[in-house]
């Protein structure tokens, strides 16, 4: 991670007391491998590391140029990159991005694969390069003040840089109160002069306040249609999973897996144990969050077949909601949008009981790499292949031609989307906690419905990930707040399906290869992963996991607790919250609540505790900020 402060064209007045008290920000609860500081006449730059990378100080600095590349991350294209750049030699990281830079300019960045946040400052030019990889795995953020130039990977280092108080963004906790979803976004923050740079982009700041931005994703959308399947495809997609493993594995720690017994962790999981230099016993850590019946045995299923020894199970019913907030107000230095899929508690053991240095996530599965391909019929139906939507429709032969003529009249749509989205949108704005008179200020109805029927402006599986999921800010935000609270425990979090010769690969292959006979959705990864994941993960044909782990006195204990919380927060309503939250209607949800304990466990427990959470934690934001 790294930060810094340039000024360009004023001196900067250095304090080596308050470089230190900026990296200890940097990873709250964990010491850094190495770190350090550059200094120079109009700036400094601080970064630290908790995986040794060959450099033997920090940042990196060209002694001829006097360049500081700030280098976070990993490069996944090495030997390529080596070669197009004529380096013979095996330099660490931060030297090949110099070199990228000397060779490419501002858009050296769309040369480089990998997980990566990279900061340039060039003396020469006088300019500050920021460049996030494709998928936006760590975050940048960034503050201009006047001739000041404040950037950091995590707001409260940038807090504890800026020497002024950030402004939250009221437009931003309206959209939080609505839904975290909806506060998403690839470069507005919760402050107001605080910007992140998107994913894949790079961002140019030049001395005369000018601000260049460079887009460097170019994805192909393009369908390839063929009309039988090809082994030869199955064996593509296995082929770049192991290299996207194989770049990301670490033979000198233990490593941690985020299990959920489901096809995507299950898979990373095999593909970890095929490739260990280790036994596996020594070298995965197994991490779990259990929520649903079916988890536990899928879990441990699949931590027999390999091996895996040290396994943690954790139910998310014992977490205290008030801790968690206060750990993700720690570490991100805004609400969680996101928030930590395995717990912050989990991470603590990983790295202090078994010295994990490095966690795997399935994340990024159901977007791409093992997307279910619901749109194939769709694609069937709009270039006129009625043959093979035939072959694709599942049920009775003698209810198949009623099935096969309703689904040519709806343009290959399921017959429930459109009445779920509306209900699922209707829901959402009867339930929201936020003053009707905000919704309108910001028109906030109909932006969220534009997202929320997105989906029907696609017509191909290929279209619906290039045009629709990789536009997502979801994917960062989930991402950036993960990749935090690893770091903060001294962990680099692994995305090993967000990989660009995965989803490159996935784009090239033709759909009838994606979905199986009769429906079987993900059929390319299942295919892919058959020898090495158990059959009844692989060939569940459904995400459903059993029923939530919930008794009712389980539900009636968390609902008590989380009227508490709803209480607190009416008797302490920060001010800049009173004019945006509806008390009515969360009274109305409480009172709701405490009546549904008489009753069996319902869905809309959960969202009532979800609401309060999130509205608690931007309360204690704004009190503490």
């Amino acid at each position: 991670m790294f930060a810094g402060h340039i000024s360009f064209h004023t001196p900067v007045t250095q304090d080596s007391s308050n470089h230190d008290a900026i990296i200890a920000t940097l990873s709250p609860f964990a010491d850094p491998a190495n770190s350090g500081v550059a200094q120079f006449t109009n700036g400094f730059v601080v970064e630290q590391t908790h995986l040794p990378d060959g450099r033997e100080t920090l940042p990196f600095v060209c002694s001829t140029t006097g360049i500081v590349v700030c280098f976070w991350g990993r490069i996944d294209n090495r030997d390529a990159l080596l070669q197009k750049l004529a380096i013979n030699t095996n330099p660490h990281d931060g030297a090949i991005v110099l070199e990228a830079y000397h060779k490419w300019g501002a858009k050296f960045a769309q040369n480089i694969q990998g997980d990566f946040a990279i900061a340039i400052y060039d003396p020469r030019e006088n300019h500050l390069i920021f460049a996030r990889d494709i998928f936006g795995t760590k975050p940048i953020y960034y503050a201009r003040y006047d001739d000041n130039i404040f950037f950091a990977n995590s707001i409260p280092t940038l807090r504890k840089l800026v020497p002024y108080r950030l402004q939250r963004s009221h437009e931003w906790m309206a959209k939080f109160i609505l839904s975290p979803f909806a506060a998403m976004h690839h470069e507005k923050t919760a402050y107001e002069k605080v910007v992140k740079v998107a994913p894949g982009h790079v961002v140019v700041v030049n001395a005369d306040q000018t601000i260049e931005k460079i887009d460097l994703r170019d994805w192909d959308d393009a369908t390839t249609v063929a009309t039988k399947r090809d082994p030869k495809y199955v064996t593509a997609h296995r082929n770049a999973l192991e290299a996207a493993i194989a770049s990301r594995i670490d033979n000198t720690h233990p490593m941690g897996v985020e299990n959920s017994g489901g096809l995507d962790s299950t898979s990373i999981i095999a593909l970890l144990a095929k490739q260990m230099t280790k036994p596996v016993g020594d070298g995965i850590v197994s991490f779990s969050r259990i929520s649903a019946s079916r988890e536990e045995q899928c879990i441990q299923d699949m931590n027999a077949l390999v091996g895996i020894q040290n396994a943690h199970m954790k139910s998310p019913t014992n977490d205290d909601p008030i801790d968690i907030i206060t750990q993700d107000l720690a570490v991100l230095g805004f609400p969680a949008c996101y928030g930590c899929e395995i717990s912050l508690s989990l991470l603590a053991t990983a790295t202090q009981k078994f010295d994990v240095k490095t966690m795997f996530t399935g994340f990024g599965g159901d977007e791409v790499a093992t997307n279910y391909g619901e749109l194939i019929s769709v694609e069937y139906i709009r270039r006129r292949d009625y043959r093979g939507l035939w072959q694709f429709i599942p049920g009775h032969f003698l209810k198949k031609p009623f099935r096969f003529v309703a689904l040519i009249l709806r343009h290959g749509r399921d017959k429930n989307q459109q009445t779920n989205i509306e209900a699922d949108a209707q829901y959402e704005n009867d339930t929201h906690l936020l003053d009707q008179d905000i919704v309108d200020q910001y028109d906030l109805k109909t932006t969220q419905r534009a997202e929320w029927f997105d989906v029907l402006n696609h017509h191909s599986i290929n279209g619906e990930i290039v045009n629709g999921t990789l536009t997502q800010p979801f994917i960062d935000a989930r991402m950036h707040d993960h990749t935090l609270f690893g770091n903060a425990y001294g962990i680099e979090y692994r995305w090993p399906l967000w990989d660009v010769r995965i989803v490159e690969n996935y784009l090239r292959t033709p759909s009838i290869e994606k979905v199986g006979p009769k429906r079987v959705w993900r059929y390319l990864h299942r295919r892919a992963v058959d020898d090495i994941v158990p059959a009844s993960i692989v060939w569940q044909n459904s995400k459903h996991m059993g029923q939530p782990i919930m008794t009712r006195d389980i539900r009636n204990a968390k609902t008590q607790y989380y009227n508490e919380m709803a209480r607190a927060l009416m008797d302490d309503l920060h001010p800049d919250l009173v004019a945006l939250v509806n008390v009515k209607r969360l009274c109305h949800q409480m009172d709701s609540a405490s009546k549904r304990m008489n009753g069996e466990v319902d869905e809309e427990d959960t969202f009532y505790w979800e609401r309060v959470h999130n509205l608690y934690s931007l309360n204690l934001w704004c009190h503490q900020d």
